[in-house]
Order: C-alpha cells, then sequence, then structure tokens
C-alpha cells in the first residue's frame, strides 16, 4: 500500500489489494449515474447494473475501514435510497447531510429547483470514531447576535456564541473563474471537503478516495497534513487536472 498516489484504475480491483481495515476515512463523489460525461461512460450504468457496483463499493469500504473509521458518500438524490439501506447493512449511519447550494444558471420552468444534494456519514464503530468538533463549530445567533440568557442554569448563564453544526451545510458550488475552478464536470469545493477531512480524521490519517474525479479531496489533504490513496478511472483528469492541483501547491 502506497501512500500519496492516485493509481488510474478502478476502485473495486484496487481495493482488492487492499488489506482489511486499514483506512480511516473514505470519502467517495460517487458517480450518480444521471448521465454526466466523464469520458468513460461510467455515469451511464443501466439500474440494475449500477445498483449490482454500489453493492460491491459498500462492501469494500466497510471491509477496509479501521474499526473507528468513518465512510463519507455523496449519493445524489436518484439512487439515495439505495445507498442508505446497503450502508446501513454495514455500518452505523450517524447523519443524513444536505449540502445546499445556491441555484445554477439554468433556472427549472416547471418543477422546483434542485438546490441540494445529499451526504451520508456512516462510522464502522457507534461511539468509538474520530469528531474533531472544533472544526465542525458555527455561530449561534442565540447566543451571539441576541444575547439571551439562558435562565434554566443556576445560575442563569448567556447561551454561547458558537455551537456544533446542523446537518444542513451551506457551501456554494465551485464556479467558473472561481480560484479553484477545473474542467470537471461534479467538482466539489474544497470548502466542504476541509469540513469533511478536519473533523473526521486526524493529522497523518490514511484517506482513501475511490473517484478522485478533480482532485479536491486531494487538495485538503495535503493542505490538511493527511495521507492519501486515490483512483481515478479517467486518465485525463490524473494528468491534466490533479497533478497540476498537486504541483501548484507544492511550489
Amino acid at each position: 500500500m502506497e501512500l500519496n498516489k492516485i493509481y488510474n484504475m478502478d476502485c473495486i480491483e484496487y481495493m482488492k489489494t487492499l488489506p482489511n481495515e486499514c483506512i480511516d476515512l473514505i470519502v467517495a463523489d460517487v458517480p450518480y449515474n444521471i448521465g454526466k460525461n466523464y469520458g468513460n461512460n461510467s455515469d451511464k450504468q443501466d439500474k440494475g447494473n449500477y445498483i449490482k457496483n454500489l453493492k460491491l463499493w459498500i462492501s469494500e469500504f466497510d471491509r477496509i475501514l479501521k474499526p473507528n473509521g468513518s465512510l463519507f458518500i455523496y449519493t445524489g438524490k436518484q439512487y439515495y435510497p439505495y445507498y442508505y439501506i446497503e450502508i446501513e447493512k454495514y455500518m452505523n449511519i450517524k447523519n443524513e447531510i444536505i449540502w445546499h447550494y445556491d441555484s445554477s444558471g439554468v433556472q427549472a420552468k416547471t418543477k422546483y429547483g434542485s438546490l441540494y444534494e445529499p451526504l451520508i456519514w456512516a462510522t464502522k464503530h457507534n461511539k468509538n470514531y474520530t469528531f474533531n468538533k472544533e472544526y465542525a463549530m458555527v455561530e449561534a445567533k442565540t447566543g451571539s447576535k441576541r444575547g439571551l440568557i439562558d435562565y434554566r442554569k443556576n445560575p442563569p448563564q448567556p447561551y454561547n456564541t458558537t455551537k456544533i453544526d446542523g446537518d444542513v451545510w451551506n457551501y456554494t458550488r465551485v464556479r467558473y473563474r472561481m480560484d479553484e475552478y477545473t474542467k470537471h464536470p461534479t467538482q466539489k469545493p474544497l470548502s466542504i471537503c476541509n469540513r469533511i477531512i478536519q473533523v473526521h480524521s486526524n493529522e497523518n490519517s490514511i484517506i482513501y478516495i475511490p473517484f478522485a474525479g478533480s482532485g479536491s479531496e486531494i487538495e485538503s489533504c495535503i493542505r490538511n497534513k493527511r495521507n492519501y490513496i486515490a483512483t481515478e478511472l479517467n486518465n485525463d483528469y490524473i494528468e491534466e487536472i490533479i497533478k497540476p492541483r498537486i504541483e501548484n501547491l507544492n511550489k
């Protein structure tokens, strides 16, 4: 198992080479099977074949995760129920998270617009897992804005000005001309990658990224001093997007 390397191969085939319980955190931005063009038809499978693959992914994710490890998976709305049911067979689902973002340039005309994507956070152990809460804190408006007093406490005390964030996360999507923009159809922003990696792993942890895509999770690992292993089917993404991002960081 060589760390800090990207493999141009299918994630199932690569995971078969890994020993049991060797990974601290898996961040899986799976193809949603809604027809996005990744240059390899991986997002254009028939329903039965896609469900078969997602079952294989989750089974292997469970096998390679350490006993205190976590899985974060972007599921997409269309197949979310299948992921939930399958993950629940193996792990403890701690949160169903809604990633809420601003509307796209193309507005819906005959239905409500799409403004979110679901994520699932699951752990191998129900209580023993990494959760660095200092990286999950947000403003608590009751205390910081309104300055209210909690009279249930003895003596009464002001409400806290910060709190652990809820299960609706507000992060903007990556837009054209943003500094981190790449030519990848489903690039995830560094902000949400940092939230997941900082809260759910520690320095020198080993993070597996089965669908490397634009390399956002890899960049976050490097910035946050984590080790990574990544797989990506499309070698063009590795050579033209991910490696230049890494070289940029090294500069």
